[in-house]
């Protein structure tokens, strides 16, 4: 999402958790003695590995599909105090289209607090999982951004550069490696899961304007970790942005879903 999220990243100028079905009850009656706060179980999530015949469903495409997530983004500038932002951010496949012999294109929706700020366009085949565009305008990847690399292979590295939108919000250059990781246990709003850890290292080039309105070249540089749950989708992400004098970071944890194959 991963520049998953960087329509969202866009937005602010510039896309760790605690466990949501934790339940701490203090328990206190008149004449008794306080208890100890006692904590809820928590189901393990079931295991999982990741296999040809479930890789492709580590971002089901079908029509209608759902995600909702809480979206924090943290960031500072120029030495200022860090602000922190908090919203709700909801992916909805609009629309999926057959394309070549195997591939599967899906148009998606993205809402922000109930207001749609974002398209985003992502593709599949036996290849592997891409984006090919990003924004309103639809901002194409060239060549299109992988996501994950078929077949899934633990501590893998694919090396891909290319032009797009960048963590900044801005059309760029960019060159990212990405390291396939092992299936991880990550808490979420909707749980715990098994998934799996896929991260990326990313130097970008993009322009910025003086305050004269020339032109001049900005490099940052960006971290993320997604975390792909076969017939769920992305369940976590985390990604740290740095331009010169401002870092961002944006986490999103997933919080519900409804999705079909």
């Amino acid at each position: 999402m991963v520049s998953k999220v960087s329509s969202v990243a866009s937005q602010v100028r510039l896309v760790g958790y605690t466990g949501a079905f934790i339940l701490a009850l203090s328990l206190a009656a008149c004449g008794k003695k306080d208890e100890a706060p006692v904590a809820a179980k928590v189901a393990a999530p079931a295991p999982v590995e990741i296999t040809k015949d479930n890789q492709r469903l580590l971002i089901p495409m079908a029509t209608g599909n759902t995600w909702t997530y809480d979206l924090e983004i943290n960031a500072s500038a120029q030495g200022q105090p860090a602000r922190v932002t908090k919203s709700e951010l909801k992916y909805t496949v609009n629309n999926t289209v057959a394309e070549g012999a195997d591939g599967t294109k899906a148009i998606l929706f993205v809402e922000r607090d109930g207001e749609k700020t974002d398209e985003q366009v992502w593709f599949k085949d036996g290849s592997g999982i891409y984006q090919l565009a990003l924004t309103m305008n639809r901002i194409p990847y060239e060549p299109k951004q992988p996501l994950i690399k078929f077949p899934v292979v633990a501590d893998s590295e694919l090396k891909w550069e290319g032009k797009g939108l960048t963590p900044a919000g801005t059309p760029g250059k960019i060159f990212s490696t990405y390291t396939t990781g092992a299936v991880e246990q990550v808490d979420t709003g909707a749980g715990p899961f098994n998934a799996l850890a896929v991260r990326s290292e990313s130097t970008f080039i993009t322009k910025g304007r003086d305050q004269t309105g020339k032109e001049f070249d900005v490099q940052g540089k960006a971290e993320s970790s997604t975390w792909y749950s076969p017939n769920v989708g992305i369940v976590r992400y985390r990604q740290t942005m740095e331009l010169p004098g401002a870092r961002t970071v944006i986490t999103l944890r997933l919080r519900n879903y409804n999705v079909a194959k």
